[in-house]
């Protein structure tokens, strides 16, 4: 009998150990799991605002771009002045190509991390991926644009030829509205990219 009992007690001390240490290393891991959430998260901040930022400067730079579409588009074939495009060229963004990159490896760690799944506020796991959706259509559109620009610089070289008067440097390219809408894009990934942030804050 007292063999009996002293093996319960001795297996209950064990299986009460067992708990503790299990209790422990569950509390740590969650508290490890909460800290590396708040990193990813404010990596994914930072991250965001910096292409806030780049994307403010893409739709500054794309200005002079749609002005010179609304002046094509507003005027005459005939009727258009070859000084003013000329003022158009020179302020610039026109005929300039680019590359874009935005910044997404805060993100893209935070996929591969797992700790995705700790976001208890599902709207603003949404938010999250809407936001880095939105870049991916930015760069879509940015790319796009600078490849129909480089389509079309095969025909400048006649523009800067005096007696190519007629030649109207991307004509075509300017009056389909690509300038305008590229400009819309990143105005409004920029601000889906504000509204996330506000929210991580």
């Amino acid at each position: 009998m007292k063999t009996i009992v002293r093996y319960i007690r001795d297996f209950s001390i064990v299986v009460a150990g067992i708990a503790v240490t299990l209790y422990v290393n569950d509390r740590v891991t969650n508290q490890g799991e909460k800290r590396d959430l708040k990193l990813y998260l404010n990596a994914i901040k930072l991250e965001m605002e910096e292409n806030i930022t780049y994307l403010d400067q893409k739709v500054e730079a794309l200005k002079n771009s749609v002005e010179y579409a609304n002046y094509l588009i507003s005027n005459e074939k005939e009727s258009i002045s070859r000084d003013s495009i000329l003022v158009f060229i020179q302020q610039g963004d026109i005929l300039e190509i680019h590359d874009f990159t935005f910044k997404t490896n805060a993100f893209d760690m935070f996929k591969m991390s797992g700790t995705m799944r700790l976001i208890e506020d599902k709207e603003l796991l949404l938010s999250i991926w809407n936001a880095y959706a939105g870049l991916n259509s930015a760069k879509a559109g940015l790319d796009m644009l600078m490849s129909a620009k480089w389509d079309e610089t095969k025909n400048l070289q006649h523009f800067f030829e005096k007696e190519a008067e007629n030649v109207i440097p991307m004509y075509t390219f300017y009056r389909l509205g690509m300038a305008h809408e590229t400009s819309r894009v990143c105005q409004k990934t920029a601000e889906v990219l504000r509204e996330t942030v506000e929210k991580l804050e």
